[in-house]
């Protein structure tokens, strides 16, 4: 785990993180990587509402439109779902004129539908349904499911484990 060396000629002690050193980058990348799928799955599931449905009318069975605004996000078209997406640590990922960008000691989610900011801040023409915050609200629903810190420390454990 720890390489120490001292060299006497030098008077210099070189302490290094060598194989633990190299692993615990890998490790911490891996947990960052089971959140980012968790909050993705989470985020799926809120801008993947009912957009129609069946109901029985005194005429009959026949489809029906779910009213706009409603939460889970109703899917229309799927273009808010299909542009929801995330990034590995250290990935770049250009969709719909948005460019996005990770460090490597960072995963992101995002939804690069133009109209994405305006349903989940409830802006412009969604204004009248209010906030659908459903970036914000996967990560809350992640969090009561799944303690990130938890991850992480046990990705670390693996590793020190050894």
């Amino acid at each position: 785990m720890l390489d120490i060396q001292v060299t006497y000629d030098t008077g210099i002690v070189d302490i290094k993180l060598d194989g633990l050193g190299k692993e615990m980058p890998v490790a911490l990348k891996r947990g960052l990587v089971i959140i980012a799928k968790g909050v993705y799955r989470e985020a799926v599931a809120l801008v993947n509402g009912r957009g129609t449905q069946g109901v029985t009318t005194a005429k009959g069975w026949k489809r029906q439109s779910i009213p706009a605004g409603g939460y889970p996000v109703p899917v229309r078209t799927g273009h808010l779902k299909q542009s929801l997406n995330w990034l590995k640590p250290g990935e770049a990922k250009s969709s719909d004129g948005l460019e996005v960008r990770a460090a490597e000691n960072e995963v992101i989610i995002f939804d690069s539908a133009s109209y994405a900011k305006s349903v989940h801040d409830g802006l412009g023409p969604n204004r009248k349904y209010g906030p659908r915050p459903f970036l914000r609200d996967a990560l809350a629903k992640f969090r009561a499911k799944s303690d990130p810190v938890k991850i992480l420390n046990e990705e670390v454990g693996k590793v020190t484990s050894k």
